[in-house]
C-alpha cells in the first residue's frame, strides 16, 4: 500500500500511522507535482527579474554567512556546492531514533514541498519520499538539539544524491521543523490507546472493590462542568457496562477511587490537545525561507512573481509543551495506580485477606509485586519535569542562538509511556487476582481481557514460589505493542 500526497490535508495523523506503523510508502500525486512545477517556475522568474534579492541560502550563504551575497552567476554552482558541503551527520553513540520516528520525519519533511512553498521540483520531493523504500539511515538521539533541525536531517538525508540541485533546493531540504512534527505525531499515535488501557485497569479495580457506581455516573460528570471529566466518567461506565448494581459497597470508596474520573479527565484533555498540535504540525509549512505565491499574502512582490520570506518556522513552539503535558498527565495516572494498587492490599478496603493472600497462607500475598509500582511512580514523576528552550546555544555563531528541545521531550515521553504500560500491567494483574480471590466476575466487556491476563500472568501467588515477572512481561509487551498500533484491546487476543 502507498500513501499518495496531493495537498497538505493528506499529511494527517491517519496517514502518519500508515507510514510510520504500517510501513507504507509515499507517492507524490499529480496535484502536488503541478503545484511544485508552478512554484518553481515562478521562483525562477522572480530570481531572474530581481537579481538583487536577499534570499537566505539561495542568494546568500547559510548561517552566519546570511549577509554574504551570492551573485546570479554563482547561484547554480553554489547550490551544487552547498549540497556537497552539507555534512552527512555529526552525531554518534548507541542511542538512535526508532525507525517509526524517522519515517514520520520523512513524511513531515514533505509538508514544505507539496504545496509549492519550498520552491523545489517534484524530483526533490520524490527523492525524499524514496528514502522510505530503502534501509533508513541511523539517526542518533544524542546531540541533535540545535537551532532548527539540521543536525538530525543531516543524518536522515545523508544518502540523497549530490547532483542536480537548483538554487534554494538544498536549503529547503534541511530547514523547517519536520522533526518536531514527527515527535508530537509519534506520541499522538499511541497516547489515546494507552489511556484506554488505563481506563480498563481502573474499571477492573472499581469492580474488585465493588465501589459505588454513583462515583462515575454521567450526572456527576456533567455537574463538574468539564467535558473531559465527563468523557472519563463515560469511558469508565462503558467499561463497567453490565455489572451488577446491587450488593455493592454501601459507603464511599477511598479517595483514589473517587478521583479516577478527574485524573483521567485531565489526561483526556492533554491528549486531545496533543492530537490537535500533531495534526496542525504535520500539515504546517515551516520552511525557511518560505516562498509565497503572487497574491498569497496580498503582495505579488516587486516583479509580480511572488516573494521569498525568511521565517522562524524551523522552531515549533507548541510541540514540546504538548508532549510535556502528556508526560505530566501520565505521571499522575501512574501515581493514582500506585495508590489504588496499594489499597487493594488492604483487607479493610477489599474485604479480602490482607495482601490478597489466598486463604491467608502466604504472608505477603501480592504485596511484593505491588512494590514494583514505587519505581514506576518515581520515574514517571521525574519525566514530568518541563522541557524548556535551552538557555545557552553552544557554538552559536551570530545567527544560530536558540535551540529547539523536542527530542528531549520526546525521550522523556518514551520513559513515561514505559512506566504507564508497566504500571497498568501490574495493576491489572493484581486486580484480576483480586477478582478471582473474591469470586467476583469481571465486567462483561472486560471478561476477555481478564481471561487473557489470567492466561499470561497468573498465578501471582503460588505454592512453589514461582516468580511472576515472566508472566507480567508477557502482558506488558502486548500492551506496548497494542498502544503503538493505537488499539488498547489487541493484547487481549495476542498469541
Amino acid at each position: 500500500m502507498t500513501v499518495t500526497l496531493n495537498t497538505l490535508a493528506d499529511l494527517s495523523l491517519a496517514n502518519a500511522r500508515r507510514v510510520a506503523i504500517d510501513g507504507q510508502s509515499i507517492a507524490i500525486g499529480q496535484t502536488a507535482r503541478a503545484a511544485m512545477d508552478k512554484a518553481r517556475a515562478a521562483y525562477d522568474a522572480m530570481l531572474a527579474a530581481e537579481p538583487d534579492l536577499f534570499i537566505y541560502g539561495t542568494t546568500t550563504g547559510p548561517g552566519r554567512m546570511a549577509k554574504d551575497r551570492v551573485t546570479p552567476e554563482e547561484r547554480q554552482s553554489f547550490a551544487e556546492a552547498f549540497r556537497r558541503w552539507q555534512p552527512r551527520g555529526h552525531g554518534f553513540g548507541d542511542a538512535v531514533l526508532p525507525e517509526r520516528l524517522c519515517r514520520l520525519m520523512v513524511l513531515a519533511r514533505l509538508a514544505n514541498f507539496i504545496a509549492g512553498h519550498g520552491a523545489v521540483r517534484p524530483l526533490v520531493a520524490e527523492r525524499v519520499a524514496a528514502v522510505l523504500d530503502k534501509p533508513l539511515p541511523s539517526v542518533p538521539l544524542r546531540g541533535m538539539t540545535g537551532p532548527g533541525e539540521i543536525l538530525p536531517l543531516f543524518h536522515l538525508f545523508a544518502d540523497l544524491p549530490d547532483d542536480d540541485w537548483l538554487p534554494g533546493e538544498p536549503m529547503s531540504l534541511l530547514n523547517g521543523s519536520p522533526c518536531a512534527s514527527a515527535t508530537v505525531a509519534d506520541v499522538a499515535l499511541s497516547a489515546r490507546a494507552r489511556l484506554g488501557q488505563a481506563v480498563r485497569a481502573f474499571a477492573l479495580a472499581i469492580e474488585a472493590q465493588s465501589a459505588p457506581l454513583g462515583h462515575y455516573e454521567a450526572a456527576v460528570g456533567r455537574l463538574w462542568n468539564n467535558p473531559y471529566d465527563a468523557e472519563a466518567c463515560a469511558a469508565l461506565m462503558d467499561a463497567l457496562a453490565g455489572v451488577a448494581s446491587g450488593n455493592r459497597q454501601a459507603y464511599q470508596a477511598p479517595v483514589s477511587w473517587r478521583v479516577m474520573p478527574r485524573v483521567l479527565g485531565q489526561a483526556f484533555r492533554v491528549v486531545a490537545n496533543l492530537e490537535e498540535v500533531a495534526a496542525q504540525s504535520l500539515a504546517a509549512v515551516s520552511a525557511n525561507p518560505v516562498y509565497l505565491f503572487p497574491g498569497e499574502s496580498g503582495d505579488e512582490g516587486p516583479s509580480g512573481h511572488g516573494r521569498s520570506v525568511s521565517t522562524g518556522g524551523y522552531h515549533n513552539g507548541q510541540a514540546h509543551p504538548a508532549i510535556d503535558a502528556v508526560n505530566a498527565a501520565f505521571a499522575e495516572v501512574v501515581t493514582l495506580m500506585g495508590h489504588v494498587t496499594g489499597q487493594l492490599q488492604d483487607g479493610r478496603v477489599t474485604r479480602l485477606a490482607d495482601g490478597l493472600s489466598p486463604g491467608g497462607r502466604f504472608p505477603h500475598g501480592t504485596m511484593n509485586i505491588s512494590w514494583l509500582l514505587a519505581d514506576y511512580v518515581d520515574r514517571a514523576r521525574l519525566m514530568a519535569t518541563p522541557t524548556l528552550i535551552p538557555a545557552s546555544a553552544y557554538g552559536a555563531m551570530v545567527q544560530t542562538d536558540v535551540s529547539e528541545p523536542v527530542f528531549a521531550a520526546w525521550e522523556k515521553h518514551q520513559a513515561a509511556a514505559e512506566c504507564l504500560d508497566m504500571a497498568t500491567t501490574v495493576m491489572t494483574a493484581i486486580t484480576v487476582h483480586a477478582l478471582d480471590l473474591g469470586g467476583t466476575a469481571p465486567p462483561p466487556k472486560l471478561a476477555a481481557m481478564a481471561g487473557r491476563i489470567r492466561d499470561l500472568a497468573l498465578p501471582l501467588v503460588a505454592e512453589d514460589g514461582i516468580a511472576a515477572g515472566a508472566g507480567l512481561d508477557r502482558v506488558y509487551r502486548r500492551m506496548t505493542d497494542a498502544a503503538l498500533r493505537g488499539d488498547p484491546a489487541t493484547f487481549e487476543t495476542a498469541n
